[in-house]
């Protein structure tokens, strides 16, 4: 499995072709550097309500990632 590296997110979704859908903050950063408990707060919801998830690319989505 690879391993997450939040703060270099556009290279991890360029490599493996997967991507977080529903962060709640401006970025993509490691949860642990989010130094707002209530934007912390927001994100562990909607995590857990699973409006934030992993999502795989098609083939499409993942070539115009690459091109651009």
């Amino acid at each position: 499995l690879p391993a997450v590296t939040y703060n270099a997110h556009e290279s991890f979704v360029l490599k493996w072709g997967i991507e977080l859908t529903g962060w709640t903050e401006a970025r993509v950063v490691n949860p642990g550097d989010i130094t707002s408990s209530v934007a912390l707060g927001c994100l562990h919801t909607t995590l857990k309500s699973g409006d934030c998830y992993w999502h795989e690319l098609t083939s499409a989505e993942w070539k115009l990632r690459k091109d651009d």
